[in-house]
């Protein structure tokens, strides 16, 4: 008996918005002033341990092996696009219950516009896979 291969959905977050909201997130702040500081030493603790800050900072390309099996969706459209997928793959009919956080609302600012350059390249070193694979998200 040949075993089809088991689906999988993954939530996939843009690797620079998932950086600042964890900025916004940890610090409660909209101070991008302050963003460099921050993450040049939480990429420093990273790099030391790996899953430090609860994996918040771990590549997200670490948590799967791409493949025909895996289809990655964009983490705004998680939720919507979850209970149709899992329909679709695994034929359950699902509902989610969700919670909002209390959130603040920033405007995204540029990598270039708020980086100084070696906190640029070494974000751009950790993440180059993330960066790869956001093209591939649908």
């Amino acid at each position: 008996m040949v075993m089809e291969p088991i689906p999988k959905i993954v939530g996939w977050r843009d690797p620079w918005q998932r950086t600042v909201s964890e900025f916004v997130w940890q610090t409660r702040t909209k101070d991008f002033n302050k963003l460099n500081d921050w993450l040049k030493k939480c990429l420093s603790i990273y790099q030391e341990n790996s899953s430090w800050g609860d994996n918040h900072f771990r590549p997200q390309t670490e948590f799967f092996v791409p493949n025909e099996t895996v289809h990655m969706m964009t983490y705004e459209k998680s939720m919507q696009t979850a209970k149709q997928l899992i329909k679709k793959f695994l034929d359950i009919d699902i509902e989610f219950k969700t919670t909002p956080q209390k959130r603040l609302d920033y405007t995204l600012p540029s990598i270039d516009d708020v980086l100084k350059l070696e906190v640029k390249q070494m974000w751009q070193t950790i993440y180059q896979k993330d960066i790869e694979y956001s093209s591939k998200v649908i």
